[in-house]
């Protein structure tokens, strides 16, 4: 059993594990519940179930939709039951994106909230100033429009022995995917991304990008980009964003 993983592609652990066996010849017939329970993607599905299993010299059982590719008397009808199958999770992500892109052109919050703010425990859709890392977020962009390139201010902030946003987060109890063995070891991207974050303007841009589809990973750059969110920094951020670079 694949439990939390989506039907909708086949890179699963249990699933690649069994078609490993399948390989090996351990295998002799594959039973599901139904075809939705296999898979929801009805191209994949019906490889699978028409040409890879059956080439393979394994019999392909879905009890509910009465498919058995070892029976004539199998459901004809399968590839329609397939393509159904996928159009409910596609029909599902579509919704799912109209509720979330309704709530960014209304100026909520879709993502986690950048480094100097913090999420309001009131208001899910907004975001609190944590005056704390603000305060070294103001101190960036103050020495940045004093004309120290990034390379300047890591290494300043490193002498102060100021904490990255990562171990900063870490200090405080907020989950984050790495921390650097040096908290202090700050580097030039971090800057950069900070100088570069329109949300230190109050701006809250969303829909940077979105997938090319349900089943597709790839994103392609979006346009759709509403503004929002309390100003964490000061004039001049234009100025800054482009001298930043130098």
């Amino acid at each position: 059993m694949d439990d939390g993983f989506t039907g909708t592609n086949f890179d699963r652990p249990s699933f690649k594990e069994m078609s490993a066996d399948i390989e090996k010849g351990l295998v002799r017939t594959v039973i599901v519940k139904d075809l939705s329970r296999f898979g929801r993607n009805y191209i994949e599905v019906g490889s699978y179930s028409e040409i890879i299993y059956p080439e393979a010299g394994v019999r392909f059982i879905a009890i509910m939709d009465n498919v058995d590719t070892g029976s004539l008397e199998s459901n004809e009808f399968a590839a329609f039951t397939n393509l159904f199958n996928e159009w409910y999770p596609k029909s599902t992500s579509k919704k799912v994106k109209e509720v979330k892109k309704a709530k960014g052109l209304a100026g909520e919050h879709l993502g986690a909230p950048p480094y100097g703010y913090l999420k309001n425990p009131d208001d899910s859709t907004r975001w609190l100033v944590d005056e704390e890392a603000a305060a070294v977020v103001r101190r960036i962009f103050s020495l940045c429009m004093q004309g120290k390139g990034m390379s300047a201010i890591a290494t300043i902030l490193w002498e102060d022995k100021v904490l990255t946003p990562s171990a900063y987060k870490a200090s405080k109890g907020i989950g984050v995917a790495r921390v650097s063995e040096n908290p202090y070891n700050w580097e030039t991207s971090m800057i950069a991304t900070i100088l570069e974050n329109v949300a230190y303007i109050g701006v809250t841009e969303s829909f940077k990008s979105t997938r090319l589809g349900f089943k597709s990973r790839k994103r392609i750059p979006s346009a759709d980009r509403p503004k929002e969110a309390q100003p964490v920094c000061f004039r001049g951020f234009s100025i800054v964003r482009t001298a930043g670079r130098n």
